[in-house]
């Protein structure tokens, strides 16, 4: 007798994984998967793999301050456009809280989607 297709408990984790998967060259990333690492933990990992090293480096580069986060201008506006794309993705709020700089430093106001993606980048680069 078939299994019912449209029965979760009657199809393996393994059919499950080819079938979402195909190809051997994604072994690793489809038991990671199926061995429960979770969906959240997966999509985190997706959108740190698909920064810029420049975006990277400016979110490790922030620094806490009452109701902000700064960095320090290494050349001016550079990084602003940095933040602007991040504003784009949901990492850094824009409308009243809009990145800026001012003098020497930059202002900028995480989400806090953005400040949960700092600190892993920050645990991950401490390793």
């Amino acid at each position: 007798m078939m299994p019912d297709p449209l029965d979760p408990a009657a199809i393996s984790a393994a059919d499950a994984a080819d079938h979402l998967y195909p190809g051997e060259h994604q072994a690793a990333e489809r038991a990671a998967f199926c061995a429960g690492a979770g969906l959240g933990a997966v999509a985190i990992d997706m959108v740190i793999a698909s920064l810029s090293p420049v975006q990277t480096k400016l979110l490790a580069r922030l620094r806490r301050h009452p109701g902000c986060w700064t960095y320090r201008v290494q050349t001016r506006g550079v990084a602003l456009q940095t933040c602007m794309a991040l504003v784009k993705r949901g990492i850094m709020m824009d409308g009243p809280h809009r990145p800026f700089e001012h003098g020497g430093n930059g202002v900028v106001n995480l989400t806090p989607f953005g400040a949960a993606l700092r600190d892993i980048i920050i645990g991950r680069a401490a390793r």
